[in-house]
């Protein structure tokens, strides 16, 4: 019983400051979002530049070539290139291994703050019920207490399910964002497999 009156207590602030942590998890995932869609936009369009270059230089086996012009582009991509050509003394499986571990850190790189915006777009529905609840029950304990004020309380509960619809709101660019740069990272990643193929295929031959 001391437990559901601490609850109930705690209810009775209201969902304000729930609302207030969704607007402010808004802002910042506006931000991420809007720098990663610039990142993840130049990224493919350098990265395609590099692409046909690679394609060139290595049909003429001037993988150096490649190095020189990736150091003008604004790709992740492109270290792939310096790190082969830095291990091509130690030969095929160093120049393998190298690779291989590039293309995890290429990976880690990608992934930044997606997880964020995965995590946000999954939980902010759940938060944002939270807020309705609390200002649900907040709505019944003043009913309870005062035993009358029916428009009261129905003005009280549209504004608990604020929360919910706040956190839709926040939820569903979240979302969709996520699934968007993770679509745009696997592009980049078959790109990064791609180019490493081909070093590979040179390198035995």
């Amino acid at each position: 019983m001391e437990i559901t009156n601490f609850l109930v207590n705690f209810a009775v602030v209201g969902g304000d400051w729930i609302i207030l942590l969704l607007l402010i998890l808004s802002c910042i995932s506006l931000a991420f979002i809007i720098e990663r869609y610039i990142l993840f936009s130049r990224w493919e369009r350098e990265t395609q530049k590099l692409w046909q270059s690679f394609n060139h230089c290595l049909c003429n086996l001037k993988l150096e070539d490649v190095q020189r012009i990736s150091t003008t582009l604004q790709t992740p991509l492109a270290n792939l290139i310096n790190v082969a050509i830095q291990a091509m003394p130690f030969g095929y499986l160093k120049i393998e291994g190298a690779l291989e571990a590039e293309r995890i850190l290429l990976k880690l790189s990608l992934d930044k703050r997606l997880a964020f915006l995965g995590t946000l777009g999954s939980n902010a529905p759940f938060i944002g019920l939270f807020g309705t609840v609390m200002g649900i029950v907040h709505a019944f304990k003043v009913l309870g207490t005062t035993g009358h004020g029916g428009a009261q309380i129905m003005a009280a509960i549209a504004e608990a399910l604020v929360a919910t619809a706040l956190g839709l709101f926040v939820a569903i660019p979240c979302t969709l964002s996520y699934n968007y740069f993770k679509k745009k990272e696997k592009d980049l990643l078959a790109y990064a497999d791609a180019m490493s193929c081909l070093i590979l295929k040179e390198v035995r031959q």
